[in-house]
């Protein structure tokens, strides 16, 4: 059909509500729109720029021109430009953050002294005396309510025993395991030991097997329960009492806990009768000064523009940006062939023929020599185009009412215009103005 179509003296191209010849189609506003994005956008604001970039190719490609190779070839460059670029600013972006770490750590160590010991001289001494009679008295009624769940525990798995066979005695006292996990993702088994189900927060183990093999298999399931409704107070208490500490891994897990919250006021109220014992109000005017020249040092780190609210440095930031101007864009292989007036003009010249040989072929339809023509009634057709092969003029034909009768179409016509340039050139035109605007917002890409 593309090569018969060339040969046509008159040809014509119907226009429909759907299918019009003379509108750029979606097609280039893709790539124009997307090129646009790419080019006028920042790389390092373009969070989808590979994407970007495999769209393009996409888009080029399904034109099937050779004057697309160009375009793909430098999209191929701008995609490694791109990687590379990137490697580059996440070495420095690290580099900073792990100065910025560092800066911000020191401040706030210093930070948190400062204002330890500021509290210690604004707290009256009485009010720590408060705080650890009232933690004595927690603790008191935490341990015997402790040792009331293991002697319940214990004295009710012995009294299953001595009921079967008076006399045996437990093997194994209950003991816990610990992940700082989600319960979600617990295991069931860790070692030897078994999964907690009823403790919802993080993942509790016992030695269950270790537990009931003092038990036959008769009374494996009442012992069982026993120790289900036993063991999540047990472990609720222990670690509000002592919290939980993993000899394995040498870690301490509910540091809040009583004994560790009695270990630290006391601690403080010795520190408060040392401070007081020195001339504390010079002290507290001196500390609260000091705390203000570090808290502001340290904002001026935190201000950094290229840091966002959880003080890590933001590659997209506009600071960021401004220390990295020196780097090449990696767009600038595609810029360059983008902009090249020759290339455009060929790509488009190309992309226009392209439009008048694929025109869909129930679309199409040739004039006699002797000016006949015929167009099916379904077609729906709001306008004629017709192409002149031999001459630089189109003529388009407003379709108002169609008839079953021949009609005649000159020049003369009101619903006739005659163009002063080829049909070639007026598709290529089109193209070359869009391709030179800026994108078209309404169109999606």
């Amino acid at each position: 059909m593309a090569s018969e179509r060339h040969n046509e003296i008159i040809s014509g191209y119907i226009v429909t509500e759907q299918k019009d010849l003379l509108s750029v189609p979606e097609e280039f506003i893709k790539i124009h729109n997307l090129s646009h994005h790419l080019l006028e956008q920042h790389w390092l604001q373009n969070p989808n720029f590979i994407g970007d970039v495999t769209e393009l190719k996409r888009l080029f490609r399904e034109t099937r021109l050779p004057e697309a190779a160009s375009f793909i070839a430098t999209l191929n460059a701008t995609k490694q430009r791109y990687l590379n670029n990137l490697d580059n600013v996440n070495a420095i972006a690290f580099a900073m953050q792990r100065d910025v770490d560092k800066d911000l750590d020191g401040y706030q160590n210093t930070l948190e002294q400062l204002q330890h010991k500021i509290q210690l001289l604004e707290t009256p001494e009485e009010a720590y005396h408060k705080k650890v009679a009232s933690l004595e008295k927690e603790i008191r009624i935490e341990s015997k309510r402790y040792g009331e769940l293991s002697k319940s525990l214990h004295g009710s798995l012995q009294k299953i025993l001595d009921d079967y066979m008076p006399g045996s005695q437990l093997i194994h006292q209950l003991k816990f395991n610990y992940d700082n996990l989600p319960h979600a993702m617990c295991r069931q088994f860790r070692g030897m030991s078994e999964l907690v189900a009823s403790i919802s927060s993080n993942c509790v183990y016992i030695n269950r097997d270790q537990m009931l093999s003092a038990f036959p298999a008769s009374l494996a399931d009442e012992a069982n329960k026993v120790i289900n409704e036993h063991v999540p107070d047990l472990w609720r208490s222990m670690t509000r009492l002592n919290g939980y500490f993993d000899t394995s891994t040498n870690s301490q897990f509910f540091k809040d806990n009583l004994r560790s919250q009695l270990a630290k006021t006391r601690q403080a109220l010795r520190e408060k009768r040392y401070l007081d014992q020195q001339q504390s109000e010079k002290l507290l005017e001196n500390f609260k000064m000091q705390l203000a020249s570090i808290e502001g040092k340290r904002s001026k780190v935190i201000d950094k523009g290229y840091l966002d609210q959880e003080l890590r440095v933001d590659t997209a930031s506009k600071a960021f940006i401004r220390l990295m101007k020196k780097a090449q864009s990696p767009t600038l292989p595609y810029s360059e062939v983008y902009y090249d007036a020759g290339l455009q003009e060929s790509f488009t010249k190309a992309y226009a023929k392209k439009l008048l040989t694929e025109y869909p072929a129930e679309l199409y339809f040739t004039v006699s020599s002797d000016g006949v023509f015929s167009i099916p009634r379904e077609a729906g057709a709001q306008q004629l185009v017709f192409n002149f092969a031999d001459s630089s003029q189109y003529l388009t034909y407003d379709v108002v009412i169609q008839s079953s009768l021949p009609q005649v179409i000159d020049s003369q016509d009101q619903h006739a215009e005659m163009s002063s340039h080829s049909l070639l050139d007026e598709l290529k035109g089109q193209l070359q103005k869009l391709w030179d605007s800026k994108a078209i917002a309404s169109a999606s890409y």
